[in-house]
């Protein structure tokens, strides 16, 4: 039975504080309980001996904290989601926009560990990294912009919206 426990929580150990690869693979916008507007995102590593493992970040809009937006914008941009993308987006459907446009983006992050919760420790991004263009070996270069699909299958919560400006 031991043997079965470990072979099975062996995957959910933090990754080494590191640089890793990573494909974003799913974003999710939702509200953070203090009500700023969030996107939930997982990163997948996608080379190493770490492929395939998963690390979880939220970035955050706080409207009443006057350095977040420009930490908020510039993790958006390191992602590839620039000034221009944002000014564009607008009304009904963009944050599912969002969502789709960072799909598939390929960056690196710097991990660290984190404090412990509920006794256990879990990685925390420290960083984002953009990949050079050497780096990027994506072959689907409309995922990095977006599409149709891409958009009715990102997953986007019940929210008051991106502010406006946004």
């Amino acid at each position: 039975m031991v043997e079965w426990e470990q072979s099975t929580t062996k995957g959910f150990e933090p990754l080494e504080p590191d640089i890793y690869d990573v494909e974003v693979t799913n974003a999710e916008f939702t509200v953070a309980k203090t009500g700023s507007p969030m996107y939930k995102l997982t990163f997948t590593v996608f080379n190493g001996p770490y492929k395939g493992r998963k690390v979880w970040s939220n970035l955050v809009l706080k409207a009443d904290s006057p350095g977040s937006a420009g930490f908020f914008f510039g993790n958006m941009s390191r992602l590839g989601l620039s000034a221009e993308f944002f000014a564009t987006v607008s009304g009904e459907a963009a944050e599912a926009k969002v969502c789709a446009a960072l799909i598939g983006r390929r960056v690196q992050i710097k991990v660290k560990l984190g404090e412990p919760f509920q006794g256990n420790v879990r990685n925390e991004v420290e960083a984002i990294i953009p990949l050079t263009e050497d780096q990027v070996t994506r072959g689907d270069a409309a995922a990095a912009q977006g599409t149709d699909a891409a958009i009715a299958a990102a997953s986007v919560s019940k929210s008051p919206g991106l502010p406006p400006g946004i």
